[in-house]
């Protein structure tokens, strides 16, 4: 049987299409390889940047590390391009410092309130701010143990309510404590009183006062017995030698109890005073 003309047409039209869909799938083959190719280079750049970022973090922590290692084993040598020099200045600050420690030091200036009397029944239109600066530092600069290369004993009065109480500021704590000792000296017909102000607290460590002579004393009609030692101190500063005792069983314990407990082992330390006076003078149990 002969085929027909149509059919063998139909055929090689199959044929054709064939061979260009392989074509088509072969340009698509190399599309894609080179695609692919593309790909690796890609990742091979990304690569490289990554090695030589590391390298370079790398060599920067190696350098910040010698630089440590490098400080840190110069340390207390390292004096610079200089070593003579440094060594000089080193040299005369301890010579300073040495200066500096061998020295007279001042007592140590506290707070105003550590340092400040308060000064009652002053007497009205008749005292003055400058006059009682010249009291008490006249007072002050006759007690025994006074240095007046510290500077002035008095650095500021102040008048208030009219002239009738007053605040005096002294140097250091030394001076006001020996003002204190003039307590009720008398000034122009009155007795003056002396106090420390609101705000002051009493010292851990007493500070001692000078030792004012017995005619200034008797000049202002002031007992000795308080300002040597032989007696006890003004009547003012009572706060500041008290004690509060709590926890008391009631109807137990006696003034007398009291006054015995502490008499007993405080007469064991020595008084640097020679008080002929007991350590406690009196205990009140309420």
């Amino acid at each position: 049987v002969t085929p027909s003309p149509g059919a063998s047409m139909s055929r090689d039209d199959r044929d054709y299409d064939r061979r260009e869909r392989r074509r088509d799938y072969d340009y698509d083959d190399r599309d894609r390889s080179h695609r692919d190719r593309r790909d690796d280079y890609d990742d091979r750049d990304r690569s490289r940047d990554y090695r030589d970022r590391n390298d370079r973090d790398r060599d920067r922590d190696r350098n910040d590390r010698d630089d440590r290692k490098s400080r840190k084993k110069r340390g207390w040598d390292d004096m610079g391009e200089m070593p003579q020099a440094a060594t000089q200045l080193m040299l005369q600050q301890q010579q300073q410092f040495a200066q500096a420690l061998t020295m007279p030091m001042a007592p140590m200036q506290s707070n105003k309130k550590q340092r400040e009397l308060y000064v009652g029944n002053v007497p009205t239109g008749m005292v003055t701010e400058a006059i009682l600066k010249d009291l008490f530092a006249q007072m002050l600069s006759s007690c025994e143990g006074y240095n007046a290369a510290l500077g002035p004993p008095v650095l500021n009065v102040q008048l208030c309510g009219g002239g009738t109480y007053a605040f005096v500021e002294f140097r250091d704590e030394e001076l006001c404590e020996t003002a204190m000792l003039f307590t009720g000296m008398e000034l122009s017909g009155r007795q003056l009183k002396i106090n420390h102000p609101n705000g002051y607290f009493v010292p851990p460590i007493p500070v001692p006062p000078l030792k004012p002579p017995n005619e200034l004393l008797q000049k202002f009609n002031i007992a000795t017995g308080g300002a040597n030692g032989g007696g006890v101190a003004p009547e003012v500063s009572r706060k500041a030698r008290e004690l509060y005792i709590g926890n008391l069983t009631t109807g137990a314990v006696t003034n007398d109890m009291v006054k015995e407990l502490f008499t007993v082992p405080l007469q064991t330390i020595p008084d640097p005073t020679n008080s002929s006076l007991p350590p406690v003078l009196d205990a009140k149990v309420p």
